[in-house]
């Protein structure tokens, strides 16, 4: 997992965050357009070109770069770095939906959402006895992707997909 959270936080995006998030809150405090689903479409679309071309990258050369970093100690397990980095793809509506949802104020939201550790707790002690590495991943990535979820589903008037399936479609089929 830190090995994807290295490779994330040399995208550019991760830049491009930092700045956008006081940008964010400046604009949105001051604005009287309480919609920001404009907004939370085209982080997600600039986040996602820069993640695709990453995760098909991932795809073709993990077995390369476990070779590299570790010395082909973990070659059997290449295939989790790219499940990984695909599941931060999948993710990469969390920093909108937490920005809007902490604009709105909704920081019962997050504490609500700390559900999402325990069932992480209690599917990662049965799955990583039935599954291995695989259970953790299926376990911890599971989870995330609910917090995720849990916190978008309450503000979701202000964040939405649709429209976004066309940008999908085209990012995807031309990487892929």
């Amino acid at each position: 997992r830190s090995l994807t959270f290295l490779i994330q936080s040399l995208l550019p995006c991760s830049y491009f965050m930092e700045v956008i998030r006081p940008a964010f809150f400046s604009a949105g405090t001051s604005s009287n357009n309480q919609k920001f689903t404009s907004f939370f479409q085209n982080i997600i679309k600039i986040d996602l070109l820069f993640s695709i071309p990453c995760f098909f990258f991932l795809v073709i050369y993990s077995h390369d770069i476990i070779m590299i970093i570790f010395n082909g100690k973990f070659i059997t397990y290449s295939a989790v770095l790219s499940v990984l980095f695909f599941s931060s793809v999948v993710n990469s509506f969390a920093f909108p939906v937490e920005l809007i949802a902490q604009l709105k104020e909704k920081a019962n939201l997050f504490l609500y959402s700390k559900i999402f550790a325990v069932y992480n707790f209690i599917a990662a002690i049965f799955l990583i006895k039935l599954f291995g590495i695989w259970g953790a991943v299926f376990a911890t990535e599971t989870a995330i992707l609910g917090k995720n979820l849990f916190i978008w589903y309450f503000i979701k008037e202000h964040a939405s997909f649709k429209g976004l399936e066309r940008f999908l479609l085209k990012i995807f089929s031309f990487w892929a």
